[in-house]
């Protein structure tokens, strides 16, 4: 029987002078198109839409509606859900997609899924809203945040969290929620075991996320300048964008690494697989996580990761068997953890194996069920 069509409500999807951006939720997407027909609807920043969308004339996919979410730049977090919610009228074809939807997933926590909440009580349609990690571990803490967001939570079929600490960290502060912790999976065709490198100098580690403070980049770039001083060849790549990217290179220039760590900027999803298939571990050492995709992508590649004791971390990563669990995010502690690293041996098909439960079809298939 077929199913109803889906609304996919996120500022988190790929656009087209984006293309690489939230990974995780197109390949989750992809494999619900397999289920349903799945149409986006995804709120820009009006800046950022006025450039890409009128003048640059950059177009998206025929299944992709994009709008510009206008905002007081400065004002108060707690109003982006009104201005969001009045940017979807306002714009007109927001509103009447939300209008026909007889099935929404508003894929992340605040504003959206506050957003779509007030659209629900309007106009009815079944709601399930999915959290990943920043708009639960940051947003949530807010008192004024906290309250839309909880609100919004009640108004859905169901809550789905990324780990099972965030579905705890929900429920502490309304036990009625439905919040259900769903893991999000891997394409297992793409990453694969490979030969990983045999030389085991340099050590080369990979890190794969935004270039912010709260991924921890800046504490490792100093654990690597220390590491080197104590005599380890050590190579560092790095994937991303963000914005302390500037501070990133100064850095990297201030401790003399720029032969030891190679920042390749943005890189296409396709491509993390190579990237992980040269090196030896991949590394993480967050403030704050859900549970990180690209940690389960390094996993099925039969490759350990190292990330810190954060979100739904704990819950993947079994420390000594397919990764190390840092400390803390504090440059003794991501040393010490690349120490322990390389002192042990790993066998990459296990490793792979711990999580092979962790696949798409799974993911979609419990998510289409809270319906």
């Amino acid at each position: 029987m077929a199913q109803a069509p889906i609304l996919f409500f996120s500022n988190l999807y790929p656009v087209s002078w984006d293309p690489n951006r939230a990974a995780f939720n197109f390949q989750q997407t992809q494999c619900m198109e397999q289920h349903a027909e799945v149409t986006y609807l995804v709120p820009v920043p009006f800046q950022e839409w006025f450039s890409e969308r009128v003048l640059k004339r950059q177009k998206q996919k025929a299944a992709v509606t994009t709008f510009p979410f206008f905002y007081l730049p400065g004002t108060g977090r707690r109003l982006y859900p009104l201005l969001m919610f009045l940017s979807a009228i306002i714009c007109v074809i927001p509103l009447l997609k939300f209008m026909a939807a007889k099935r929404v997933i508003a894929s992340w926590g605040f504003p959206d899924a506050v957003c779509a909440a007030w659209f629900k009580k309007l106009l009815g349609f079944a709601l399930i809203i999915q959290c990943h990690g920043s708009d639960i571990n940051v947003h949530i803490a807010h008192r004024a945040r906290r309250k839309q967001m909880l609100w919004a939570f009640k108004q859905a079929q169901c809550v789905v969290t990324k780990s099972q600490a965030m579905a705890n960290l929900i429920l502490q502060y309304d036990p009625t929620i439905h919040a259900q912790a769903i893991y999000n999976g891997v394409d297992f065709d793409r990453f694969q075991v490979r030969e990983q490198p045999e030389n085991t100098s340099p050590l080369t580690l990979l890190f794969v996320g935004s270039i912010i403070t709260t991924k921890g980049i800046f504490e490792l770039i100093e654990a690597v300048s220390k590491l080197k001083r104590e005599g380890l060849s050590i190579c560092l790549h790095i994937a991303g964008k963000g914005a302390e990217m500037d501070k990133l290179q100064m850095l990297v220039n201030d401790y003399v690494l720029s032969d030891d760590v190679v920042i390749h900027g943005s890189v296409p999803h396709q491509k993390i697989a190579t990237l992980m298939s040269q090196c030896h571990a991949l590394i993480l050492p967050s403030y704050r996580e859900g549970v990180p995709n690209v940690m389960i992508e390094s996993l099925a590649c039969g490759m350990p990761a190292l990330v810190t004791p954060v979100g739904g971390v704990p819950e993947i990563l079994n420390d000594g068997n397919n990764g190390i669990i840092l400390a803390s995010h504090q440059v003794e502690d991501i040393c010490h953890g690349i120490r322990r690293f390389t002192a042990l041996t790993w066998d990459a098909h296990a490793i792979r194996a711990s999580i092979d439960h962790l696949n798409w079809e799974n993911n979609v298939t419990q998510i289409l069920e809270q319906y």
